[in-house]
């Protein structure tokens, strides 16, 4: 079973964070960095105005010492404890 609702977007935040360092996701979607994790297409759920994230950034902090170390699979681990 693969991502759906809300987890890809959560785990593009992460990406973010891991990779530019930054919680700023509007440049994430427009490259599709969620192709390494997500089949299909995802359009962007962004602050009004902003290339922020709608959604808190609290989860994606968690994830991202599994993400880090593991990719998908250390997120589901993480989920999961």
């Amino acid at each position: 079973m693969g991502l759906s609702g809300d987890e890809p977007h959560y785990l593009l935040i992460t990406y973010s964070l891991l990779h530019d360092l930054d919680f700023a996701v509007q440049n994430n979607y427009g490259a599709e960095d969620y192709s390494s994790f997500y089949q299909g297409k995802i359009g962007p759920r962004l602050a009004a105005g902003t290339p922020y994230p709608v959604h808190g950034v609290g989860l994606p902090i968690l994830l991202a010492p599994g993400y880090a170390a593991f990719g998908l699979f250390g997120v589901l681990l993480t989920e999961c404890g």
